[in-house]
C-alpha cells in the first residue's frame, strides 16, 4: 500500500495541515504534468498524476483518511467484517425497533433526532480520540478509533 503521507512529505495524522497538503498536491501536479515529461514518456507522468490525485482524494477527506490510516497501521483490511460489541448491537436493536414503530405511527421526527444526536455524540468522541492520537502517537488508541469508526458507519446508515 502506498503511503500518501510520505508522498506529500507530511507526518501521518488524522488532522494534517490541509494547506500544506493542498500545496504538495499542486506542486506534484505541476512537476508531473505530461507536457514536462514528453521525452520520458507520458505513461510515467500519468502514473504519478493518478497516484497524486488518489492521494489527495484520500488525505484531504477525513472520512477517507481515517480508514486509510487504520489500513496503513495494519488494523483494518478493506472489506473486513468487523464485529461490533454486543452492548452496542443491543442498543441498535432497540433503536431499530423504535424506528419500525415510528414508521408505523408516522412519527419519525423524534427517532431521527435521537439517531442524529447519538451520531453527533459518537462523532465528537471519535474526533477527540483522533486528536489525542495525533498529539501523543499512542498506538493503543487505534483499536478504539477503529471501533468508533465502525459504530459511526452503522449509525450513518440509520440516519439516511
Amino acid at each position: 500500500m502506498e503511503d500518501y503521507f510520505a508522498l506529500y512529505d507530511v507526518p501521518l495524522s488524522f488532522f494534517p495541515d490541509e494547506k500544506l497538503i493542498r500545496e504538495r498536491f499542486y506542486a506534484i501536479s505541476r512537476d508531473s504534468h505530461p507536457d514536462l515529461h514528453a521525452s520520458s514518456g507520458p505513461s510515467e507522468a500519468m502514473k504519478r498524476t493518478m497516484m497524486n490525485n488518489e492521494a489527495y482524494r484520500i488525505i484531504s477527506n477525513f472520512d477517507k483518511r481515517l480508514p486509510y490510516i487504520l489500513e496503513l497501521k495494519g488494523l483494518m483490511i478493506p472489506g473486513e467484517k468487523y464485529d461490533l460489541k454486543p452492548a452496542f448491537l443491543m442498543e441498535m436493536l432497540e433503536l431499530n425497533e423504535e424506528l419500525d414503530e415510528a414508521r408505523v405511527s408516522g412519527s419519525l421526527g423524534n427517532i431521527h433526532q435521537k439517531v442524529q444526536t447519538l451520531s453527533d455524540d459518537l462523532e465528537q468522541v471519535l474526533k477527540q480520540l483522533c486528536e489525542q492520537y495525533d498529539k501523543s502517537g499512542q498506538e493503543e488508541l487505534l483499536p478504539e478509533i477503529k471501533d468508533l469508526y465502525y459504530r459511526r458507519k452503522y449509525l450513518q446508515r440509520l440516519v439516511l
